[in-house]
Formats: structure tokens, C-alpha cells, sequence
């Protein structure tokens, strides 16, 4: 339920995988970027941010 209100969205490998992938999509449905929970992913992603 959080989807729709957060620009980023943090969670398991597992689910995040879910999330973004067919048929959901779920990323892309409510512009929001899913991240599996990994340090460097997260910070890769973050470092953008100004």
C-alpha cells in the first residue's frame, strides 16, 4: 500500500524482483523505484539524489 505514495521502496531481493517484473510491474505503474535491500544497490541509487 505504500507503492503509490514513495518515490523508493525498499524490500527483500525476492519481492522486489516481483514487484518489478510481469505481470505486476508495480515500479513502473506507481513511478516508483523498488530496491532490493543490498548496500550497494541502495547507495548506487541514492547517490544521484542531490
Amino acid at each position: 500500500s505504500a507503492l503509490p505514495y514513495c518515490h523508493y521502496f525498499i524490500t527483500d531481493n525476492p519481492l522486489a524482483q516481483r514487484l518489478n517484473s510481469k505481470p505486476l510491474e508495480f515500479g513502473k505503474k506507481f513511478s516508483t523505484t523498488i530496491l532490493p535491500a543490498k548496500p550497494d544497490v541502495i547507495l548506487e541509487a541514492f547517490a544521484g539524489i542531490s
